[in-house]
């Protein structure tokens, strides 16, 4: 089956054609209206824009905002995100259980699978890009730094405050998302094979280890929703 899926984010909308459980095309958005698909799933995280993504389509579109419009409320909780979810489920179909989905974008979440391929807990916390603007729009003499991929060590001495601050949000997090792992590591006594993705996780690349990184995994995600609830 050929399904469009559709990513509607905070800061972007993404979307990618998927057949049979394979990524076949990355249409743009101002062509998604002319996709030949034998389904469509829009996947949101803010309703606010869904309307706008749905006026794009002339057919019957499918569209799921929260787990509970789904088939698996038994393996994620209601309230989870369901770019989280689809995320996680892309992940199982690609990589062995238990592992952990880092996916870096407006916020940062790791989100843990068990085993059983069940939803075990996760975490939430800025992005580089919403760091970076909270501190220049919390402190009065703090410029706004755009977010950008750190050349060199960082553990480099810096002395600008604009690259401190870089420095400063790119290995907080990285340092964060690798501490979180660790202790659920110890908590839970599994090792959890390490996927990310996202649009800003280029940013923590040589600052975070992961096994794989992979932007796909929301999309096939979406598509085994959409298959599996048919």
């Amino acid at each position: 089956m050929r399904v469009l899926v559709v990513d509607v984010g905070n800061t972007r909308v993404k979307s990618a054609v998927v057949e049979d459980g394979r990524v076949v095309d990355y249409p743009p958005y101002d062509r998604l209206g002319d996709v030949d698909a034998d389904g469509i799933l829009v996947l949101s995280v803010v309703p606010s824009r869904t309307s706008k993504v749905l006026s794009l389509f002339n057919r019957d579109t499918v569209v799921v905002e929260k787990v509970k419009d789904s088939s698996l409320d038994e393996l994620f909780p209601e309230q989870l995100g369901v770019d989280r979810v689809c995320a996680m489920l892309g992940a199982i179909s690609r990589y062995p259980a238990p592992l952990v989905v880092v996916d870096a974008g407006t916020a940062v979440t790791v989100d843990f699978v068990g085993r059983d391929g069940k939803y075990v807990g996760g975490f939430i916390m800025p992005g580089v890009e919403l760091c970076l603007k909270a501190l220049a729009n919390g402190a009065e003499l703090l410029p706004y730094v755009s977010p950008e991929k750190i050349d060199g060590e960082v553990w480099e001495v810096e002395y600008t405050t604009e690259g401190s601050m870089l420095r400063g949000c790119v290995l907080g997090i990285a340092g964060g998302v690798d501490s979180i792992i660790r202790r659920m590591e110890l908590h839970t006594g599994m090792q959890f094979f390490r996927v990310g993705g996202g649009g800003e996780f280029d940013l923590l690349t040589g600052w975070l280890s992961v096994d794989e990184i992979d932007n796909d995994i929301i999309f096939l995600g979406g598509w085994r929703l959409y298959v599996e609830g048919r």
